[in-house]
This record gives C-alpha cells, sequence and structure tokens, in this order.
C-alpha cells in the first residue's frame, strides 16, 4: 500500500467520522469509497495504525506545507487570528487516575506478572505465538505504570516547587495512557485528557476558517498559551499576526509581554484588574488597547472563529474520545484533523468557484 493510499484511506475516514483502524479495515472490503481506495484489495488494520504512528513528523510537515501554499497564493490572510483550546478526552477511564502508592503497589503486581509469564515460557501447550503476544501485554502494562509513576513523581515536584500540593491534592495519573492528565472536560466532568491549542484564520463575516497554528499539550489550562502559539503559526506560515484574540483564560503578564509591538493582543481583563506601577510597557498597553471602544468588536470575533473547527471535531468528526493513547499518536489524530478540516474548507471554496 503506497503513503498516498494510506493518506487518502484516513484523510476519507476522518472526514466521515472514522477513527478507529479496525472500522476502516471492515469497510475496505464493504464499502464503495474504500473498496476504491484501496482498488479493491482488503487492508488489515495494523497497516493502518504502523503509518499513522510512525509518519506523525511527516503529517506535521504535510499540514505546514497545505498552510503555505494556501497563505502563499493569497488564499489565507493571517494577520488576525484568534486562539483557543478544546480539552479532549483521553482513551482512558476516569477511575484509571491513582496516586503514587497506588501506582507502587500496581507496578509491583505487575513485576510479579511478568515473572509468572516468563515461567510459563516452557508450556508446550502454550504456541509462541500466545507465548509472544502474553509476554508483551504483560511488559507493556509495568513500563506504562513505571511512566505513570514518573509522571506522579514529576508533577509533584513541579507543584512543591509552586506551592501547590495543599491546593490540589496528591496528584494522580493513569497507567492506561501516562502521557495524560486529569483535566476538566464539559458538564464541569474532570477526567483523564489533552489539550488541542488551535490558531484559526478567517474572517467573522463568513467563508472558510483554517487552522494556522496547532499544539497538543497535557496542561489543563490555557494560562500562557499565546506565545507558543503564536510562534507555532510563525514556524507554519512564516508570517506574524499583526493581530490575536484569545478568552480571558489565555491571559498571562509573559505573554502580553513577549507580543508587545509585534502583535496586538485582544484577551479581555478581570473585572477587578487594576493599574499598577509596576506594570510593564507591554501591560500598560494592553490595557490601553482593551479600554477602547473596538476592542469589544476584536473580543467578538472570536468564538465565530474557533468555534467552527471545534464544532466539526466533536460533531462532523464524531471525535468525543481519543482513538489512540500516548502523546505522540494523539498529536497525529489532531494533526489529521485539523488537516481534513482545512481541505474540506478550501475545498468547498474551490468547487463554489468551479
Amino acid at each position: 500500500f503506497s503513503p498516498e493510499m494510506l493518506l487518502l484511506a484516513w484523510l476519507y475516514a476522518t472526514s466521515k467520522g472514522i477513527g478507529s483502524a479496525r472500522e476502516v479495515e471492515r469497510l475496505s472490503t464493504t464499502d464503495l469509497a474504500f473498496r476504491w481506495i484501496f482498488g479493491g484489495t482488503g487492508v488489515r488494520r495494523w497497516v493502518l495504525t504502523e503509518f499513522r504512528v510512525k509518519h506523525v513528523e511527516k503529517m506535521q510537515g504535510l499540514f505546514t506545507n497545505v498552510l503555505t501554499r494556501l497563505v502563499d497564493g493569497g488564499v489565507v490572510d493571517v494577520d488576525f487570528v484568534a486562539i483557543d483550546g478544546v480539552r479532549l478526552r483521553a482513551d482512558a477511564g476516569d477511575g484509571s487516575l491513582r496516586q503514587r502508592k497506588s501506582l507502587e503497589a500496581l507496578a509491583e503486581q505487575a513485576e510479579t506478572h511478568v515473572r509468572a509469564v516468563l515461567a510459563d515460557g516452557d508450556d508446550p501447550t502454550v504456541s509462541k505465538r500466545v507465548r509472544r503476544a502474553r509476554e508483551q501485554k504483560a511488559k507493556d502494562l509495568l513500563e506504562r505504570t513505571n511512566r505513570a509513576i514518573e509522571a506522579v513523581a514529576s508533577m509533584q515536584a513541579r507543584e512543591d516547587k509552586k506551592g501547590l500540593a495543599h491546593r490540589r491534592g496528591p496528584p494522580r495519573a493513569s497507567p492506561t495512557d501516562p502521557n495524560a492528565r486529569n483535566m476538566k472536560h464539559g458538564h464541569n466532568e474532570y477526567g483523564p485528557g489533552y489539550n488541542a491549542r488551535v490558531a484559526v484564520a478567517g474572517s467573522d463575516e463568513g467563508g472558510p476558517r483554517t487552522i494556522v497554528g496547532l499544539q497538543v499539550t497535557n496542561e489543563g489550562t490555557d494560562r500562557g498559551g499565546v506565545t507558543p502559539t503564536l510562534n507555532d503559526v510563525v514556524k507554519r506560515t512564516g508570517r506574524r499576526p499583526r493581530a490575536a484574540v484569545a478568552d480571558k483564560g489565555f491571559l498571562k503578564k509573559e505573554c502580553v509581554d513577549a507580543a508587545h509591538k509585534r502583535t496586538a493582543l485582544f484577551i479581555p481583563l478581570p473585572r477587578n484588574a487594576k493599574a499598577s506601577r509596576a506594570d510593564s510597557d507591554g501591560m500598560r498597553a494592553h490595557r490601553e488597547r482593551m479600554a477602547d471602544p473596538t476592542a469589544k468588536i476584536a473580543v467578538n470575533a472570536r468564538a465565530g472563529l474557533v468555534e467552527l473547527p471545534f464544532a466539526w471535531f466533536r460533531q462532523r468528526f464524531k471525535l468525543r474520545q481519543l482513538p489512540v493513547r500516548g502523546a505522540t499518536r494523539v498529536t497525529g489524530v489532531v494533526v489529521m484533523l485539523a488537516l481534513t478540516f482545512n481541505i474540506m474548507q478550501h475545498a468547498t471554496l474551490s468547487l463554489i468557484h468551479i
């Protein structure tokens, strides 16, 4: 199977809200579109999974190349962008989050299980294939549990340094997906997840929206996310936005100072925020900008830009829960979502012009 064929299959599957390699495998022999893509030959799910896992960096490059073509061709204007984040549920249950003591006990059980599986290696009633599968599964559990212990230790050290341990309680991690973090989702529900931050360009009056910046992180808060997201836009398009808008959850003094005289930020200030003599030049300029009546127009334009791709992620692409585990694989899935979104937005526009 050529890379072009597998890429097309994943793009089409994503556009139809299919994120499971097992489902694509089934449809490759029953659905007319997938049969056409694969030339009437069925595909095994491990081929699809391997392609999505091994080519994350190349997918990032393809996403960037498409943006470069759109920007250089004058199709997309990045002078004004809206920034926001969407939290995605990880492929791990809420009950899988454990504290360090519980994880250490699980690691001991996993080590015992590995030894037991290796001790049964000479059992003549078990085939070599089944034996290898059992050994790999047992070792994977032990490895993931140890990574979760390391994650909890890292979170504990960071919270101790910031003095937050007494406020948040003991940190927890999931041995199912050690890279996921406990964060707030919709309807005040908490669970393991990832945070996808995007920068979207377009017109609030209508027309296509384009994701011009993309970051996948396991941080449960967006505070301080403006600077890395703007840097990602510059990296992918070669151009720095003249203005950017985000909600008040992104406000951070360091980000305002970093953008000063380069990008005009429109981020609402807290109601009780007061000017101080200790304010930097960037913060003073930001206060003056947000006090201008025209700032409200920019702030109101945010939802009209960022809510469309998020609605597509959840409704059209049916991303209720991530179909993969691990930060690298999750990044690959989100990049595929963003690439599919951009292509469908501008493909529709091209058809209208034709």
